[in-house]
């Protein structure tokens, strides 16, 4: 390297013969940037509203997540009650329509009968039978005996 080049890069191993430009000598080369201003302490109200925000922010996340499982039972209960309501009304219409068939059927019989004469005598007073009900008779009542173990009683084994 040249001469005038090599003069004017310091050497690594010599670093305190670089001295700041622009400084007293007085002052430590160690000391290089300004220490932070110190922020104001803020207001009792602003004070109180960080730390409503520091508790109620962590209350906030356990309500919501206590809620979740909440919310979660109430739908899945409105659609269960939706599905079964549903299924309740199809059977209530499969009833209506097994009703109206059995009618249907039971009078499609009752043409067919009377307009063949198979020997089929209608119904009335003096062609029905009346029974006579049996007469009602006491209940037989027990007798008491006595007991007779042959074995002695013994306390459950649990007490």
């Amino acid at each position: 390297m040249p001469a005038a080049v090599k003069s004017s890069m310091p050497s690594p191993l010599n670093l305190n013969s670089v001295k700041p430009k622009g400084r007293s000598p007085h002052v430590s080369s160690l000391r290089l940037i300004d220490p932070l201003p110190v922020a104001p302490k803020p207001s009792f109200g602003v004070q109180l509203i960080l730390t409503l925000r520091k508790v109620l922010t962590p209350l906030t996340l356990l309500a919501v997540i206590g809620l979740l499982p909440l919310h979660h039972w109430t739908i899945s209960t409105q659609q269960s009650w939706g599905k079964t309501y549903r299924e309740l009304e199809q059977l209530r219409q499969d009833e209506r329509q097994l009703i109206s068939l059995t009618e249907a059927q039971k009078y499609q019989v009752t043409e067919q009968i009377e307009a063949a004469s198979v020997g089929v005598i209608p119904q009335g007073p003096s062609t029905t039978i009346f029974l006579q009900p049996q007469p009602l008779e006491p209940a037989p009542v027990p007798t008491e005996q006595p007991l007779i173990l042959n074995e002695p009683i013994l306390p459950p084994l649990g007490y």
